[in-house]
């Protein structure tokens, strides 16, 4: 069926794209060549097609003894190419996220292995009564949760199920690993290198993703850990040819005729690109959602276009292949089903909803189903985008689209998975909020955002929340707790999980709560739904779950409920009693207040009140306000308190025109829900609590946080969701806060200069104003009202990099005392200096070297007899730049630097020489005697840095040069200090550094310790 013909018959109006078609490399080799009894399985019509290159490459590599990370599109046969490896008897542990959305491919392992006659098993806490056959298997198929919980029985006591196996595995593979957040990762990089540890077998690991963001670091990370040598391996999937429709409306001919007739008064209120698109149709049709919101905001009443997806999803139950539409909740996904059952009876069998609240037989099923040509068309929200191979899928319908490129690009692999099939197809029907925010700027805007670069998975060797799993594990285990490294015990005492050797009672709660996908007891929250029908039990909430959407009065898409009251046990919440949405009547008590509130809020806008109505049509939606409590300084634990709970209902939108553009604002009320808050969730991260100065603009601050989370995504590919952050003030302190919900690192490990090039350089487009709304709504508010001042935005996005910069910190050891840094920043405005002078007959050259925290600068001054030959005035510059800019400079004996310079420079010297009393220096030789005795310069400067040149390198590279001027004459100086010059300036710059590091080592232990350190 061809949508185009469709759309116009019933006589939607559309946008239309064409994708080419792709394909992987072909190998001159086929499945039969190297695996014959693929004829016989399921799937055997692959027995004559050829190898991807990408596969084949892939099993070399792991005959050749390699780790692979193989990177490549869905639908590209991923698990076959570790399996032509696996089938000559390599016994193989494959870890899926969750087995139950893995049904296919348990299916096609275990169908491949008994054509060859092996045997391939699934175990997770659903199938623990086949425990025994996980021994005999040569294939074990798992996810993370269980194996990690398995892991733990391994070392405090219970029953090893998985613990036989792994001791003998030849391969670990690691699929679908773009599903994992930052913090799921680190512990799979724990759990691998525990394995190792555990496993006299040095097993291969093989990583499957669609992608990865930096794949050398995690095959360096592979290599680390098995010694191995990893390949990274790219490769293309199989594309047919795809075209993409985007709905826009029904009859825009109409609209656009009442349009032209209200065109000077439309104009009034809009900006020039909505001026350019009322003559034009075709322009007209891109912009449209913008010019009827418009014309709603002025009185001016449009023909409606209405969209009815059902009207156009309903006839591809006939067609050839399978349609997958997504929606973006399910209860969105029941809704469209229950109407397509009841304007359509006749279909019913072809259609089915699929979603993990879905019996798991009857998942199974439909699958099944699918696969014959039974059913025809899946309703998903998500549970069908990831690693499920229905087969004939040849159109993906999109109700809404997902909040990430990555899910949309999940989404869009279901389908064309066969070599057959001529070309498929893309159907975005842009009903939600984002998409309609999207189409507001026009349908270009929506095509520009699923062409962005994908979310990358974050990968950080230096994760402690690995350090943390790993050294909780060794602790745990008298046999591995021999092998502890300092770095992880001393991360257990600080953070006073042990002590001597026990754990303490918070140790022994975090070892219990250390868990794969949450940090929470290995059990869920009760959730029931009360009807007037009788009482369901639904699948259990996690705890962050219930701090974040479960308190008294939310609503609960999934259920179409609303929450009546949470079940307590003293202190602790146990369950979640829901009533269904329809039964308002039942929750009237405690919603008295947001109730009211509602109605009064409707009638404002000249609205009639209808909490149903506004759920259907996404208007209305609940939030919970939470209390924060971040890491102060790095990593720690943070704590999330709910507050307060609100309805947060969506009004009609107002244009606002700044430049040349109309941007909207939606009116938005949040309305109180009076109710008591339970639970709490927290977990290790890291994080920063940052004092602000006393002036700073905090609305600006918001704006420029939510515009640095922007430039991490649209240039570093980093999602949205990995920062958050809060303001706050009391009185004239104010406070930043910024943490990661998700441990990744990115805070403590980020090239923070370089983000703060970025931000710099960075252009601004109408995604990154869309993405401004979708990171904080109320900085956009702000932003928008205040002239969309692009420029303004990134300062201050810069401003708050800069205190970023200055709050981390590094470990440095100096005479046995340890200490936290901050990591050396411009941020901190401190500017180092160190002089070096050296005097030839009739020649005086000095070198003057100065490092800000970011970049060292060196010059060189030449004095021959009395006159100044050669000047380095760039040095001279920055300092002046730098004093001008407010820095401290930092030196270790400031009257050496001023007798060094004072023969040479006469400019350089006055210039110090007026530094010296106007409290501008900081000099650090006297200090280092009180804290340390009397060490030489050399022995404290050696230990903060990476000495390069040693002293008397300098020194014997001048005694050369000396010789070959006493010989050749000094007038030739320049011709024989070449290697001394480098000399002296690798010297000098290690200097730098050193004593920058230096002052913050001190100023750290005063504030630390203060009586202990004699003041000056």
């Amino acid at each position: 069926m061809d949508t185009e013909r469709l759309l116009k018959d019933l006589s939607y109006d559309f946008y239309k794209h064409v994708q080419k078609a792709d394909k992987p490399e072909e190998e001159n080799l086929t499945f039969s060549d190297i695996f014959p009894e693929i004829s016989r399985t399921k799937r055997g019509y692959l027995a004559n097609e050829k190898l991807y290159s990408h596969q084949l490459r892939t099993v070399k590599a792991l005959k050749s003894g390699k780790n692979v990370i193989l990177i490549s599109g869905s639908g590209s046969g991923k698990t076959e190419a570790w399996f032509l490896y696996s089938k000559d008897g390599k016994r193989t542990m494959v870890v899926y996220p969750t087995l139950a959305l893995a049904n296919d491919q348990i299916s096609r392992l275990k169908d491949y292995s008994e054509a060859i006659g092996l045997k391939a098993e699934a175990m997770d806490s659903m199938r623990r009564r086949e425990m025994k056959r996980v021994s005999s298997s040569d294939i074990l198929i798992t996810n993370p949760a269980f194996l990690m919980t398995d892991m733990k029985r391994w070392v405090s006591g219970g029953p090893k199920i998985l613990y036989g196996f792994a001791e003998r595995m030849d391969l670990l593979v690691l699929d679908e690993f773009d599903f994992y957040d930052p913090r799921c990762i680190a512990l799979l990089v724990s759990m691998i290198r525990l394995l190792k540890l555990l496993s006299p077998k040095n097993f291969s690991i093989a990583i499957l993703t669609a992608t990865l963001g930096n794949p050398e670091e995690m095959a360096g990370i592979l290599t680390q850990i098995n010694g191995k040598e990893t390949e990274i391996i790219r490769g293309r999937p199989f594309r047919p040819e795809n075209r993409v429709y985007v709905v826009i409306g029904k009859d825009l001919r109409s609209a656009w005729e009442r349009v032209k007739l209200h065109k000077e008064e439309i104009l009034r209120a809009a900006g020039r690109d909505i001026a350019e698109s009322i003559d034009d149709f075709e322009k007209f049709k891109i912009k449209y959602y913008s010019i009827k919101e418009i014309a709603r905001y002025l009185g001016i009443e449009l023909p409606e276009a209405y969209v009815d997806p059902v009207e156009v999803i309903s006839r591809y139950a006939e067609d050839d292949g399978v349609t997958i539409v997504f929606t973006r909740s399910i209860r969105s996904a029941e809704e469209l089903y229950r109407r397509m059952l009841t304007e359509h009876p006749e279909i019913s069998h072809r259609v089915a909803t699929h979603h993990h609240l879905v019996d798991k037989e009857k998942r199974a099923e439909i699958e099944r189903l699918a696969k014959e040509g039974i059913v025809r068309i899946l309703i998903s929200p998500r549970t069908l985008a990831q690693g499920i191979d229905i087969g004939d899928v040849i159109r993906i319908v999109h109700l809404g689209l997902p909040p990430s490129v990555r899910e949309f690009k999940q989404r869009e692999g279901r389908k064309g998975r066969r070599k057959w099939i001529e070309y498929t197809e893309t159907v975005i029907f842009p009903i939600g909020s984002w998409d309609r925010e999207l189409l507001l700027r026009g349908v270009d805007v929506l095509e520009k955002w699923s062409n962005m670069r994908l979310e990358i998975a974050l990968v950080n060797q230096e994760n402690r929340y690995s350090t943390l799993f790993e050294a909780m594990y060794k602790f745990m285990s008298p046999f591995f707790r021999e092998k502890m490294s300092q770095e992880e015990l001393s991360l257990l005492k600080d953070l006073e999980l042990v002590r001597g050797t026990d754990l303490t009672k918070l140790g022994k709660r975090v070892w219990r709560n250390l868990n794969f996908y949450e940090f929470a007891p290995p059990y869920g929250i009760k959730r029931l739904l009360i009807a007037e029908d009788g009482i369901s039990f639904l699948p259990d909430i996690g705890y962050c779950d219930l701090v974040e959407r479960f308190q008294i009065g939310c609503i609960d898409h999934s259920s179409d409920g609303i929450v009546k009251s949470l079940r307590r046990r003293g202190r602790y919440v146990t369950g979640v009693e829901l009533v269904p949405i329809t039964d308002l009547r039942r929750v009237e008590e405690e919603l008295s207040y947001t109730l009211e509130e509602y109605e009064k809020v409707k009638l404002s806008w000249g609205e009639s009140p209808s909490v149903l109505e506004d759920y259907r049509r996404g208007r209305l939606h609940s939030e919970v306000i939470c209390v924060v409590d971040p890491p102060v300084s790095g990593f720690g634990l943070y704590r999330k308190v709910p507050n307060r709970a609100y309805w947060v209902l969506n009004g009609p939108l107002r244009p606002i025109v700044a430049g040349d553009r109309t941007y909207f604002i939606r009116d938005r009320r949040s309305l109180e829900i009076v109710a008591e808050t339970g639970g709490r969730y927290s977990d290790y991260t890291y994080g920063y609590s940052i004092e602000l100065d006393p002036a700073e603009n905090m609305t600006w601050l918001r704006i420029g946080l939510a515009v640095l989370c922007i430039v991490l995504r649209q240039v570093f590919g980093i999602d949205l969701s990995s920062l958050e952050y809060s303001v706050a003030n009391t009185g004239n302190k104010k406070l930043m806060s910024i943490h990661e919900p998700r441990c990744a690192g990115l805070l403590e490990k980020m090239d923070w200069q370089k983000v703060r090039d970025s931000i710099q350089s960075f252009i601004p487009d109408e995604i990154s104003e869309i993405m401004l709304m979708q990171i904080d709504d109320q900085a956009h508010f702000e932003f928008i009202s205040a002239g969309a001042n692009w420029d303004l935005a990134k300062r201050y996005a810069v401003r708050a990099v800069d205190y970023i910069m200055a709050e981390r910190r590094i470990p440095i050891e100096i005479s046995g005392i340890k200490i936290s840094i901050p990591a050396p920043s411009k941020a901190l405005k401190l500017l180092s200096i160190d002089t070096s002078l050296i005097e030839f007959e009739d020649v005086k050259i000095l070198y003057v070297s100065v490092f800000d925290g970011e970049k060292v600068i060196s010059g060189r001054f030449v004095r021959e007899l009395v006159e100044l030959v050669e000047s380095d005035e760039e040095v001279i510059r920055e300092i002046q730049r730098s004093l001008d800019s407010g820095f401290t400079i930092l030196a270790y004996d400031f009257d050496s630097i001023i007798e060094e310079i004072r023969p040479v420079s006469t400019s350089l010297y006055y210039m110090m020489l007026g530094l010296k009393g106007s409290g501008r220096v900081k000099e650090l030789r006297e200090r280092v005697k009180e804290i340390f005795g009397d060490p030489t310069p050399q022995d404290i400067l050696r230990m903060l840095g990476d000495e390069k040149v040693h002293l008397k390198d300098v020194i014997s590279e001048i005694g050369s040069s000396d010789r070959m001027l006493k010989m050749r004459g000094s007038g030739r100086w320049r011709s024989f200090t070449n290697f001394l010059d480098e000399k002296v300036r690798k010297y000098l710059q290690d200097r730098v550094s050193s004593i920058y590091k230096l002052g913050l080592f001190i100023k750290e232990m005063e504030k630390s310790s203060p009586a202990k350190i004699p003041a000056n």
